[in-house]
């Protein structure tokens, strides 16, 4: 039920977004928020709490966090519906909507080792000219790939490790000794 509410506020916060042409606001805004939620356990206690009143968690929300009104009502609104719950999972789908909308694709790159910005900059070129896109890296270290790169876009995963080439000369050599 929270995934196809979450689904259904971000599409409602992304229509509004549109109208009022503050489809980046919102975004920095939104994430901003839930930024802040993260770095704070007791407020997302509070705000998790059953038992604090629905108007002290929106004062709360409202004195905290200096943001668009319509920010600020959307937040009461899941407040007022218990849906406050599902705002982080709500930011995620917004995300999704507004990298839909510009053409955006999150692209999952990890390498054995630290890449330098020249790389990410000519790795970023190559997968938006294949895809045709924009492309938004998200750049993560994991030295069990040896060396080389794995990144993963959409379904596809494209995978120039060690780790991998290993792994299929191992199951070559297992096949062709059978």
């Amino acid at each position: 039920m929270n995934g196809a509410a979450s689904k259904n506020y971000a599409l409602a916060l992304f229509d509004l977004s549109l109208e009022t042409n503050q489809m980046d606001v919102y975004k920095t805004q939104l994430f901003d928020i839930l930024k802040q939620l993260d770095e704070n356990v007791e407020l997302k206690a509070v705000m998790s709490h059953p038992k604090i009143r629905k108007d002290d968690k929106k004062a709360l929300i409202k004195q905290i966090f200096k943001c668009d009104e319509m920010i600020n009502n959307f937040i009461q609104l899941l407040i007022d519906k218990n849906r406050f719950d599902c705002f982080e999972q709500i930011c995620i789908e917004f995300n999704l909507l507004v990298n839909k909308k510009l053409n955006i694709e999150i692209a999952y790159i990890s390498s054995a080792s630290e890449l330098d910005a020249k790389s990410v900059k000519e790795i970023v070129a190559f997968l938006e000219e294949r895809f045709n896109k924009k492309i938004q890296p998200k750049i993560s270290v994991d030295p069990s790939h040896i060396a080389g790169i794995k990144i993963r876009i959409q379904d596809e995963i494209l995978d120039n490790t060690i780790a991998r080439k290993l792994s299929d000369l191992k199951q070559s050599l297992l096949k062709s000794s059978i």
